[in-house]
C-alpha cells in the first residue's frame, strides 16, 4: 500500500484545469495588451497625426 499514490485520473483532471487556467490568462493578457501595444505603436508612427 502506497499511501503516496496519486491516481492517473486525479493527475490528468488536475493537469487539465491547470491547462485551463493557463490558457484563460494568457488569452486575457493577449486581450489586454493588444490595445496597449496599437496605441503604443500609433504613438511611434502616427505621434502628430493622432486626434482624440
Amino acid at each position: 500500500m502506497q499511501s503516496n499514490y496519486i491516481p492517473a485520473g486525479l493527475l490528468k483532471r488536475y493537469f487539465a484545469h491547470l491547462f485551463d487556467i493557463i490558457i484563460l490568462s494568457v488569452i486575457t493578457i493577449v486581450i489586454g495588451a493588444i490595445p496597449v501595444v496599437i496605441y503604443s505603436l500609433f504613438l511611434e508612427t502616427d505621434e502628430i497625426n493622432i486626434r482624440f
